[in-house]
């Protein structure tokens, strides 16, 4: 079963107010949006994860990856912003994040996993939902997302995987890229915040290693389709198969149109 996590580190806010409609030469900010899986600009869709290959049981002993099940968590959210105040760790706590509002609406929030890819200026929010029916038994799943859930930022740092796909773009952005899977603290500093209702991992992409990708991404961006899918590595014959926790594509990318947050209004809740 699914278990659920002690309250660990709440933090007080310290977030801001968004001006999604601020207009600049090409259209208006904040139009970064859910969109169509293909041919879609400037937004976010949710790619089949069984079109991406894993680990499969016997992996270990004969390197043979096998097709993913169907991604254990649901896409909810994908957020693109210009930080006014610089670096904004801890996102799921500012008022504006989409883990405030849906506990706000007192609709039965599920648990949330949040990947926050963060630069002193811009910041991709990726969040999911926990599909706890995908939780139930003893399985390899079971066992690895509650011992991430529950490990030490040594353990996360090993265990966390991207498989990076990109559908389109320039060669310099697929040399950047790549597209093996990828240890993502290898490349990125992690941060985490985790509550009873989520668990956050800050990417912080200003790194040495980082360097490189960053550049090529907010270049290659407006022209770029690119997928990604977050597994937890199976290191042993328990943790195996390997299956696909959440996926995301973003497609061609407008970083000026991102909405702005900046300071908080006084008296912001």
């Amino acid at each position: 079963m699914l278990s659920r996590i002690p309250l660990v580190g709440r933090l007080s806010r310290n977030g801001s107010s968004s001006d999604a409609d601020s207009p600049n030469s090409s259209g208006k900010r904040g139009e970064f949006t859910r969109g169509p899986l293909d041919d879609g600009n400037n937004c976010w869709s949710e790619p089949d994860a069984t079109s991406f290959s894993v680990r499969g049981k016997m992996y270990l002993v004969d390197n043979v990856k096998v097709e993913s099940l169907d991604s254990a968590f649901s896409l909810l959210d994908v957020d693109l912003f210009e930080s006014t105040v610089g670096k904004i760790p801890g996102f799921s706590q500012h008022p504006e994040s989409y883990v405030q509002s849906q506990l706000r609406s007192g609709a039965g929030a599920p648990f949330f996993f949040v990947l926050n890819f963060a630069t002193d200026r811009h910041h991709l929010v990726i969040t999911y939902g926990v599909d706890e029916a995908k939780f139930r038994g003893d399985n390899p799943l079971v066992k690895l997302w509650n011992a991430f859930l529950n490990g030490s930022p040594e353990y996360r740092q090993e265990r966390l995987k991207v498989i990076p796909r990109i559908i389109e773009g320039a060669w310099v952005l697929r040399k950047a890229i790549g597209e093996r899977p990828a240890i993502m603290a290898r490349k990125l500093a992690f941060e985490y915040y985790q509550t009873e209702q989520y668990l956050e991992v800050v990417c912080d992409t200003s790194t040495r290693g980082a360097a490189v990708i960053v550049e090529a991404v907010a270049t290659g961006a407006p022209s770029m389709v690119l997928d990604l899918a977050f597994v937890l590595e199976g290191q042993d014959l328990s943790e195996l198969p390997e299956r696909i926790l959440g996926t995301m594509r973003v497609s061609r990318i407008l970083l000026r149109r991102a909405r702005l947050l900046g300071t908080p209004a006084e008296g912001d809740e």
